[in-house]
């Protein structure tokens, strides 16, 4: 809880949950005005707590939600590859022109297959800086790439690919639960739609209790990464718990010996 005026922390609760949330907030009856995130088990506690108090958005939330709108409502409307006619022009624009796809491709690659270009660029005979201007790769991630060795190479590709993954799982969780609270709340499967952006085939399955969040995780994670996403779904904890604050929460069971050994990380 901050104050919006001083911009000082006023409290702090260690908890994102309806009960606890509603009963802190009661312990200050002077509350008029609350600027929030778009939450509703938030919106909820605070009403509860506070009937009379004006709830707002806060800028930041604001912002980022149109964004995000604008972003899904871009990809729903124009169409993932579009053919453009060009004009007839001279052949020095024609080379920036090459230029400048090959850069944009050259920016969807991964690490890993930056490092595999390379590695075939290296057998053509480019030198390092034909190869970073080629590949629009900083020299700086070049000497780094080449100077580990395959193991530390393969780990850090390996990393690159579960912040990825993990930011994917936590929207998608994040939307489930957004649905769901929406749904607790009484709105019908129109309004969620409007609200969320999704389809009602979409939300009927997010509100299936037998609905299955996990994905694939790519390549394999260490015991000590692998056990809290297997305990979040497996013991059916995430219909209740944002992932946030599960992981805030996890205590590890597996012992320190045998927390470093790969674990594969694709779930059946």
């Amino acid at each position: 809880m901050v104050d919006i005026k001083t911009h000082r922390i006023i409290d702090m609760i260690n908890s994102r949950e309806y009960e606890p949330v509603k009963e802190w907030l009661k312990t200050y009856p002077n509350i008029r005005i609350v600027s929030r995130d778009g939450s509703i088990t938030y919106h909820n506690a605070i009403t509860a707590a506070h009937p009379d108090a004006i709830q707002i958005s806060d800028r930041f939330h604001l912002l980022k939600n149109l964004t995000s709108y604008a972003t899904d409502y871009l990809k729903k409307e124009l169409k993932s590859h579009m053919q453009i006619s060009i004009p007839q022009i001279i052949d020095s624009s024609i080379d920036d022109l090459i230029i400048l796809t090959q850069a944009e491709e050259n920016r969807k690659l991964t690490l890993k297959e930056k490092y595999e270009q390379i590695e075939n660029l290296i057998s053509l005979g480019f030198n390092k800086t034909m190869i970073c201007q080629s590949l629009n790769m900083d020299i700086r991630v070049y000497d780094k790439l080449m100077t580990m060795i395959p193991s530390e190479r393969d780990t850090l590709f390996q990393t690159k690919m579960m912040t990825v993954h993990e930011e994917k799982v936590r929207l998608k969780i994040n939307k489930v639960n957004e649905v769901r609270e929406l749904k607790n709340i009484g709105c019908s499967n129109r309004e969620i739609s409007r609200r969320t952006g999704l389809n009602t085939t979409t939300i009927r399955s997010y509100l299936d209790e037998n609905f299955n969040m996990l994905t694939q995780v790519p390549g394999y994670l260490q015991p000590s990464q692998m056990e809290p996403i297997m305990k979040y779904f497996g013991d059916n904890i995430y219909p209740s718990t944002k992932w946030e604050d599960y992981q805030k929460n996890f205590k590890s069971e597996i012992p320190a010996a045998v927390q470093q050994q790969p674990a594969s990380a694709s779930p059946h």
